[in-house]
């Protein structure tokens, strides 16, 4: 199937460790992100991909404005209905 893909990343996250939890959390936790993105290209080369730095886990609500803007700027992008 050939369809437009927009995927959006937040790694590294910026999330702080909570109480009980080690920052090797915070690391591992970027460190398996890191490697569902490279799954995640390698499994639809056509997509387009962003990464987020410093962004939260819900990117959406910790980057709103950068989100909506990657959002709107690939729907212009695409294909009228035909």
């Amino acid at each position: 199937m050939n369809v437009p893909i927009l995927a959006i990343f937040a790694n590294p996250h910026d999330d702080k460790p909570g109480p009980g939890q080690p920052a090797t959390f915070i690391a591992a936790t970027n460190s398996f992100t890191t490697k569902q993105i490279t799954a995640f290209k390698k499994g639809q080369p056509t997509a387009q991909v962003i990464v987020i730095p410093g962004a939260a886990h819900f990117v959406y609500i910790s980057n709103k404005d950068e989100v909506l803007r990657d959002i709107d700027a690939f729907v212009a992008k695409l294909p009228p209905k035909e």
